[in-house]
């Protein structure tokens, strides 16, 4: 299926507009786990100057080559510094062993590159935002 065949396969009447993108890190990987049902959240680096998701987007999400492998729909928009994540929101983002230990251990390391691309320095208090999500194609 194609990005576009995707769209409108799960589009609804006031759904004009969407977003294709892959994960920054193990692209393959993260959209199996959203494609199982699995991971149903992901965070990412704010600077207060990003442009955020919005509630309702559908977004396709692509392989490591570029080839849709699921569509999901924003539900949710948090920021919140990284050090106040919850083990509840560790969980539902699905990966490893769903543990806040493990959330924090890698996404430490994802933060740290991101704010080196920035030419900031990693710190605890600094805002994510935390997206959740629903699976819309497949449909389960």
């Amino acid at each position: 299926m194609k990005i576009e065949e995707m769209f409108l396969s799960v589009r609804e009447e006031d759904d004009h507009d969407y977003e294709a993108w892959a994960f920054d890190c193990a692209p393959d990987k993260l959209a199996q786990l959203v494609q199982q049902g699995i991971k149903q959240a992901t965070a990412s680096f704010y600077d207060g100057e990003d442009q955020l998701p919005k509630v309702g987007t559908i977004s396709i999400i692509l392989s490591s080559t570029g080839e849709p492998v699921c569509a999901i729909r924003t539900q949710s928009i948090t920021i919140l510094p990284f050090s106040k994540v919850t083990k509840e929101m560790a969980k539902i983002e699905g990966e490893g062993d769903g543990s806040l230990k493990y959330w924090r251990k890698v996404h430490r390391i994802y933060f740290q590159e991101e704010a080196e691309k920035r030419g900031l320095q990693f710190r605890e208090n600094m805002r994510i935002v935390f997206e959740t999500f629903e699976l819309c194609e497949p449909k389960n």
